[in-house]
């Protein structure tokens, strides 16, 4: 996405500006796809304030918090929609139409949400084809639910034509036991795993990329040049040892408690006497962005998924400043 925007959960005064952004966005299909009455058909004031009191709506604003794009959701049961995305044709292949659907998938695994569905055009390149490369498939007709199949109805009465549902099966979690290092990080709340979770080289960010301890085969940053049975992998983790906590994780579990909000020895006590499991759904309540509902980086307590803009202003941001 281009840096001069940043996504944001809706606010009231977003409301007004949505429905012009979705009139406009339908000017851009070739001529004679969408009907006249398919096009004077947008969303509601209601449904955008309903979607808003459930923090299921969300904006792509310019730097001036103008609203050029939205992405709107709805719930039923394990299942979300992803009832409505558009972007103002002039802030279109910047990259907005991808961040507001990852900001969705990502919303959708916080919430526990087991699969995303939509509809779309078939062949129009920035429809079903798009949505394909997001890990989005095409649904046959015997796949389809009622809710899906009622949708479609209705968009075949309003003229629409080729119309495809097409579904995505997500993780329960964003937080993952193969992020939890030896020495108790959760290398998922790591910035340079966010780096490259979000490709941050291609926002205008020079950083560090890592997908994290164990799946670089690194078993652990901080231990394994200290530590034999770290750096061998003869130990899963530190609290496995006679010397736990040693020196060296008492030094690291200081750093990290006075800077970043967390200690990796109370998160190896927690797995210790817990399991992985508990552990994980304290880390996901606990690293929750309560905005946009993405997972907050430890180093400077941002969620790169709407606090972009902040380490924009400032590179070195670091936790409550302003």
């Amino acid at each position: 996405m281009n840096k001069e925007y940043h996504i944001v959960p809706a606010k009231p005064e977003h409301l007004a500006a949505l429905p012009l952004i979705e009139s406009a966005a339908a000017e851009v299909f070739p001529e004679g796809m969408i009907s006249d009455d398919a096009k004077n058909y947008v969303l509601s004031l209601d449904e955008f304030e309903n979607a808003l009191a459930k923090n299921q709506l969300w904006v792509a604003a310019t730097s001036d918090n103008q609203p050029v794009g939205f992405a709107m959701a709805s719930v039923n049961g394990e299942s979300a929609m992803l009832a409505e995305i558009d972007v103002d044709p002039e802030h279109q292949q910047k990259g907005l139409g991808k961040t507001l659907v990852q900001i969705v998938l990502e919303w959708a695994r916080s919430e526990g949400i087991k699969r995303i569905s939509l509809t779309t055009f078939n062949n129009v390149p920035w429809n079903a084809p798009f949505y394909e490369k997001m890990g989005f498939r095409r649904l046959s007709r015997n796949e389809l639910t009622a809710n899906l199949v009622a949708i479609l109805d209705k968009e075949d009465e309003l003229g629409l034509k080729d119309r495809v549902a097409m579904q995505i099966e997500l993780s329960a979690s964003a937080m993952k036991e193969q992020l939890i290092a030896p020495c108790g990080m959760n290398c998922g709340l790591c910035i340079a795993y966010q780096a490259n979770k979000f490709d941050l080289d291609k926002k205008g960010f020079r950083r560090k990329y890592c997908p994290g301890c164990l799946p670089r085969g690194k078993n652990c940053t901080y231990m394994k040049d200290k530590c034999e049975l770290v750096g061998k992998g003869l130990v899963r983790f530190c609290y496995e040892c006679k010397d736990f906590p040693c020196k060296r994780l008492k030094g690291l579990d200081k750093r990290y408690r006075t800077k970043y909000h967390m200690s990796m020895i109370e998160n190896l006590k927690c797995i210790s006497e817990h399991g992985m499991k508990l552990f994980l759904e304290r880390e996901e309540t606990k690293w929750r962005c309560p905005k946009c509902r993405a997972t907050i980086c430890c180093h400077n307590g941002l969620c790169l998924s709407c606090d972009l803009h902040k380490l924009r202003q400032n590179r070195k941001y670091r936790w409550g400043e302003h």
